[in-house]
């Protein structure tokens, strides 16, 4: 049985997602004019996104960064024309030390549904690591990408993961779905491997 305490801190996580998602409506216009930074998006949308997901994005515990379980723009190598090449995914969402997933943020001026160059950096970034699964965002779109095969550019929609093709006033009503998947406990246990072989096998079918 879920205790009174995690009751409320989950109705008050998702009264909190309600408010930003509001926030971004508000301010949707300005958001998605083109000099708007990326930046401001992260800051102001989905670090506390994240957040909400129980993750540690600000270090607030303060721990050494070999131990911080969000990374921010980490140096990585990903394989480009025959040779390795530096990237920096957006966010590295990490347990224990180990690399569980990664995020790729583009402003909303982006169409990250129409912008191959964007989804396919976002699933070789994912790729390279060997993780199972990217998420692509502009907080006004939520994407999930199986990152499992090597991307191609001209296939842009291999792996969509449909459950989670979400617009921002969705997140609301499926902030459940959210959590059981992305958030930080859930994901220590182990629901990435879940959603793959429900994915592949969904595929497969």
């Amino acid at each position: 049985m879920v205790r009174t305490g995690e009751e409320s801190m989950a109705k008050e996580a998702l009264e909190e997602i309600k408010s930003l998602v509001e926030r971004f409506a508000a301010n949707a216009a300005q958001l998605r004019a083109p000099q708007t930074k990326e930046a401001t998006l992260r800051v102001q949308y989905l670090d506390p996104l994240f957040k909400l997901l129980g993750w540690d994005v600000s270090n607030d515990a303060g721990v050494p960064l070999a131990e911080q379980e969000v990374i921010i723009e980490p140096s990585i190598e990903v394989a480009d024309k025959d040779k390795l090449r530096p990237r920096r995914p957006d966010y590295l969402f990490r347990i224990g030390k180990q690399n569980q997933l990664t995020c790729e943020a583009k402003k909303p001026s982006i169409d990250i549904d129409k912008d191959k160059e964007a989804i396919f950096q976002a699933k070789r970034d994912a790729n390279s690591l060997g993780l199972p699964f990217v998420i692509l965002t502009d907080f006004e779109q939520f994407r999930v990408y199986d990152a499992g095969y090597s991307p191609d550019i001209d296939s842009p929609a291999h792996g969509l993961v449909p459950d989670f093709k979400l617009s921002y006033a969705d997140y609301p009503t499926q902030w459940d779905a959210l959590v059981a998947t992305f958030g930080r406990d859930a994901v220590a246990n182990g629901s990435l491997d879940r959603l793959r072989a429900k994915f592949r096998k969904t595929r497969a079918g």
